[in-house]
């Protein structure tokens, strides 16, 4: 573990076995447990992470001499306040905008700063090594975040924060009445619902005649890979709601979004017990790591299009 904390470093060769650390292992542990990161006191990931973060700062003080030379420090070892402005986090979002920042760099804004000798931008480009990607990390809950090095309560909450007004933002747009007149309106609306369930959710929007949303309820749930729909529910709701036409999506927790034989059976199946009531299914979403699946696009919906399409 030490030797492979010190490869990344760049600090030069290192013994080939884990048992011969050499004398700039040694230092870098006597350095480690200086700075509160002792070998037992953490386990696992976390434990080469915190090694990794911690000894960031040693470069600070100077790196050590290879030969005659002395090894180059790069910005991982700089402070922020001393990187060229136009690379810093905040000055680079507030004149290009957030999407010219890399993951890390919008995480190291709400970790605001790194340990002694590092910086906020390293911190995150190893905490996302370790507990990457970023869906894997956003989708943990802020008791988990809180205790992930670099982080803590506060960056934690701010965290959860963001990802909850995101969520309400989009939402808004849905229930303030605005008509869905395109595949991907719904898709976006229950990818941020059902993308991070660790379990299949079967969901429903209710709409009106001009397509408005009614409600939003979430009608069956099952195993890691399946749940069992039952369309006469379906409609049922349907009816209390006095729906004109339903949006149908559920997840698969395993990532791949195409739909399966099962799905495309039990949207005909919807779709012909609804079109008993009148009520028209206008698509049947597939949500997954991508970008979510219309089984409208795809044609296999072939009546009840949305107004205007």
């Amino acid at each position: 573990m030490v030797v492979s904390w010190l490869a990344f470093l760049g600090w030069g060769r290192v013994a080939k076995a884990h048992g011969d650390e050499g004398r700039h292992a040694r230092d870098a542990r006597l350095r480690m447990e200086q700075t509160g990161a002792q070998a037992g006191e953490y386990t696992g990931s976390d434990a080469v992470l915190r090694q990794r973060i911690a000894g960031i700062s040693y470069a600070s003080a100077g790196p050590p001499l290879m030969g005659s030379r002395r090894v180059r420090a790069d910005t991982a070892h700089m402070a922020i306040k001393d990187w060229l402005e136009q690379d810093r986090p905040r000055e680079k979002l507030l004149t290009r905008g957030p999407a010219a920042l890399s993951d890390s760099e919008l995480l190291a804004l709400f970790i605001g700063k790194g340990p002694k000798g590092s910086n906020a931008v390293e911190s995150a480009r190893l905490l996302l090594d370790v507990h990457g990607p970023l869906r894997r990390l956003m989708d943990l809950d802020a008791n988990t975040l809180k205790k992930l090095p670099a982080l803590g309560p506060a960056s934690a909450c701010r965290l959860i924060a963001a990802l909850e007004l995101a969520s309400r933002h989009l939402l808004a747009q849905l229930e303030r009445g605005d008509s869905l007149c395109d595949p991907a309106s719904a898709g976006r609306y229950f990818q941020h619902r059902l993308r991070s369930r660790p379990h299949e959710v079967f969901a429903v929007l209710f709409l009106d005649t001009r397509n408005r949303t009614v409600a939003y309820e979430e009608l069956f749930s099952g195993t890691i890979d399946a749940a069992a729909v039952y369309p006469r529910e379906v409609v049922r709701r349907a009816l209390l709601h006095n729906a004109a036409a339903v949006i149908v999506a559920h997840n698969h927790p395993s990532g791949h979004a195409e739909p399966s034989s099962a799905d495309q059976l039990i949207t005909a199946e919807l779709q012909q017990a609804l079109g008993v009531v009148g009520v028209r299914l206008l698509d049947h979403v597939v949500v997954g790591d991508g970008p979510p699946v219309s089984m409208a696009e795809r044609g296999w919906i072939t009546s009840g299009r949305r107004r205007g399409s």
